[in-house]
């Protein structure tokens, strides 16, 4: 699933290169989303930041409790969309970032410049028969 709801949303475009790992997002963290699996265990957290400074957005995906350390598949994605609506499939991309890989303690960060734009996002870990899931809506315009 968690390869469909990615690959879904960038189909059709041409994905920038995720910004290099410093770890850390600048600016105020707008958004602490828990990334669930269908049973409702909690495997990580999607924040989201943003800079009113540089008019950046950031997103990050951290691990949680047990699955902290212990390597897995991570991916953590943003988009910068030309509307907004509730349905994440309905962001109309201008630019998306993606950082995707086996880690230990978060996949990201991940930035975009997005003033005056909406933003959408979404998170996956351990991508297969007990994976977690988190997609935001297109907001934060």
């Amino acid at each position: 699933m968690a390869a469909l709801l990615l690959a879904g949303s960038a189909a059709a475009l041409i994905s920038a290169p995720a910004q290099a790992a410093t770890g850390q997002c600048a600016g105020n963290r707008i958004e602490h989303l828990p990334v669930k699996t269908g049973g409702g265990t909690v495997k990580g957290y999607l924040n989201i930041y943003y800079n009113p400074a540089s008019g950046y957005n950031c997103a990050r995906l951290d691990s949680y409790g047990s699955y902290y350390g212990k390597r897995k598949q991570m991916s953590v994605t943003l988009h910068t969309c030309k509307n907004k609506t509730s349905d994440y499939f309905s962001c109309k991309p201008i630019q998306v970032v993606t950082d995707d890989g086996y880690y230990t303690k978060y996949a990201g960060p991940v930035k975009l410049y997005g003033k005056g734009h909406c933003i959408a996002a979404s998170a996956v870990i351990d991508a297969g028969r007990n994976e977690a899931v988190r997609v935001t809506p297109s907001y934060h315009c």
